[in-house]
């Protein structure tokens, strides 16, 4: 655990390092605070973290010499989530989370049709102005796989959280999962049993795929959502209009 004393670009490089380590090979990912955002994207009041396929994109101006190609990008915001360690990567796990999910519910090949589409930014003053007023872009292709499925934080939302929090290490799970489940969290992770052990070298979207152990396909079944992201089953959504997941800081989730 990095002592970084408020040396907030440091403390970026760490967390955009995270994700590499979980989920190897490493791929881009970047961090960016809530104020360097904020040309492009004012988060709501309480929301401390959001990520969307489409952020490292549209954001990309903000990049500078950081841009390796698209990756996972996320922000966090500390005013809300505090200035710790703890707090800010537990909301990046979460966020990775959110992620992975994205990217297994989409496909490969549609993923890149899904990014292909993202017009042109040549004015980036009215985009600010566009995200400022109607927030950030929407994820249509997510909300057409599952147009029933409101819930942000289904069964297979937490069995994966469970997995990378379990491949970060010293991240307390309850951190990276700070929302409420139907379910105590001490049993979702019962039930996964060796899973998150046993799949350690896998990527995350082959866990995302495979079949979760019977004791929590039988839980994940009762709330009402399967366990993965195959076209007949039920997706993993965000909140109603589509757009990115947004983590806050006090254990809940905002839409």
């Amino acid at each position: 655990m990095p002592n970084l004393r408020g040396n907030f670009d440091q403390w970026q490089r760490e967390l955009e390092r995270l994700p590499g380590r979980i989920d190897p090979p490493p791929h881009p990912a970047y961090v960016l605070w809530n104020y360097q955002a904020e040309p492009y994207l004012k988060l709501p009041a309480g929301v401390g973290g959001m990520v969307g396929l489409r952020f490292c994109h549209v954001l990309r101006p903000l990049l500078v010499d950081r841009w390796r190609g698209p990756g996972f990008c996320c922000i966090l915001s500390p005013d809300v989530l505090g200035n710790s360690w703890e707090a800010l990567s537990g909301a990046l796990l979460h966020e990775l989370s959110h992620h992975i999910q994205h990217v297994a519910l989409l496909g490969r090949v549609a993923l890149a049709r899904h990014l292909s589409a993202i017009p042109p930014v040549d004015d980036h003053a009215a985009l600010a102005r566009q995200w400022t007023r109607d927030g950030p872009p929407a994820e249509p292709e997510l909300l057409q796989l599952d147009s029933t499925q409101s819930k942000m934080h289904p069964p297979s939302w937490t069995r994966l959280a469970i997995h990378v929090a379990a491949r970060a290490g010293r991240h307390p799970l309850d951190v990276v999962i700070a929302h409420h489940l139907k379910h105590p969290l001490v049993e979702w992770v019962e039930a996964l049993g060796d899973e998150p052990q046993r799949m350690r070298h896998q990527r995350l979207v082959e866990v995302a795929f495979a079949d979760p152990p019977p004791p929590f396909a039988a839980m994940a079944a009762a709330e009402g959502s399967t366990h993965g992201p195959e076209p007949a089953a039920q997706a993993m959504q965000g909140p109603g209009n589509g757009r990115g997941r947004r983590h806050t800081g006090q254990g809940k989730e905002s839409t």
